[in-house]
């Protein structure tokens, strides 16, 4: 299985949760910004077209507080749409990606206000393969 790196940094101005309860529009621009970045990233990286991948992503906060990695989804959904635009794969379904897989990042980022996305995607033969 092939895997491959991507680390995103996002703002602390960008950062959202699951339990943030933002205006629609402030929530909009910030997975606008998101997403740019991400698909910029991925261009930048040249990282090849996958069919199916596992994601798995690391979740990096500034210090080392208790958190919870899943809460960070709307940040991760906003980042593998990013990915999709770039053409990382076709599209973001279940019949191309399985994940993403939220996990806390061991160590943190170091640097206030930022909090870092580590994606890793492990390339599969099928949809559900995780060998």
């Amino acid at each position: 299985m092939v895997t491959t790196t991507l680390t995103v940094d996002i703002p602390r101005g960008l950062w959202m949760t699951s339990n943030d309860r933002l205006h629609w529009a402030a929530k909009a621009k910030r997975t606008k910004a998101i997403r740019t970045l991400a698909k910029h990233a991925a261009r930048v990286a040249q990282i090849e077209a996958l069919h199916h991948v596992h994601v798995t992503v690391h979740v990096g906060y500034p210090t080392r507080t208790t958190a919870d990695p899943g809460n960070a989804y709307p940040v991760i959904k906003a980042a593998i749409d990013g990915f999709t635009d770039a053409g990382l794969w076709p599209d973001d379904d279940s019949t191309h990606l399985t994940g993403p897989d939220p996990r806390r990042e061991p160590h943190p980022t170091g640097r206030t206000g930022l909090h870092t996305l580590r994606f890793v995607f492990a390339a599969t033969d099928q949809p559900g393969d995780h060998s």
